[in-house]
């Protein structure tokens, strides 16, 4: 590959916020359109990345062209690092016809906006429960016949709202603190409920 490179933050991934998202999101709509690369790679820590990737997929929508972020859980200056063949397969999967934001980590491209951090110790860190994987890149490379097809890059619509927020529904769950976010000004609730998405109806109901 031919890489051409920009540096956008230097940060930690722990300090991205959705304010970065929009800028990212839109340096690489104007790398798909006016430079026209044939894909993008972004590096970035392990920490966001699954929220990053899941916010740049609702934002681009439908690509022409891979969008792939990929990082390491060890730093590229030690000799057990993952930091290396992360890099390497990432930019081998902006070359593949898969045009969509992914993640690439540990051997395999995982669908961005469905993509997780599950394991902080791991160097196959990141998992996409209940939708396989993009490409696995093994001794042959499989490109899954699940990957969305191409389509034109739609205008750049930066508005992201960030009052938005995720409450884990527990046992004890008091519905006044809920009560008190929404009088605080949230524009968006999401209630991360049991199983299927049961919720308690007696004692204690939202």
């Amino acid at each position: 590959a031919d890489v051409t490179t920009r540096i956008l933050f230097d940060l930690d991934s722990g300090d991205m916020q959705p304010e970065h998202w929009v800028d990212l999101a839109g340096a690489v709509h104007a790398a798909l359109t006016v430079e026209a690369f044939d894909g993008v790679v972004i590096v970035h820590g392990t920490d966001t990345m699954a929220y990053g990737a899941s916010a740049l997929a609702l934002m681009l929508g439908p690509l022409p062209r891979p969008v792939v972020f990929t990082g390491a859980q060890r730093p590229l200056t030690e000799v057990r690092t993952d930091a290396r063949q992360n890099l390497v397969d990432a930019i081998f999967a902006a070359t593949l016809p898969v045009p969509e934001v992914s993640i690439a980590f540990a051997s395999r491209v995982l669908r961005g906006a469905r993509a997780m951090k599950r394991d902080a110790w791991s160097l196959a860190s990141f998992d996409s429960p209940n939708c396989a994987p993009l490409v696995e890149l093994g001794i042959d490379v499989e490109v899954a016949g699940h990957v969305r097809p191409a389509a034109p890059l739609a205008p750049f619509d930066p508005r992201l709202e960030p009052r938005v927020l995720a409450v884990r529904v527990f046992p004890g769950l008091d519905p006044e603190l809920v009560r008190g976010a929404l009088r605080a000004g949230v524009k968006g609730l999401v209630l991360e409920a049991y199983g299927t998405g049961n919720l308690p109806k007696l004692s204690g109901s939202l």
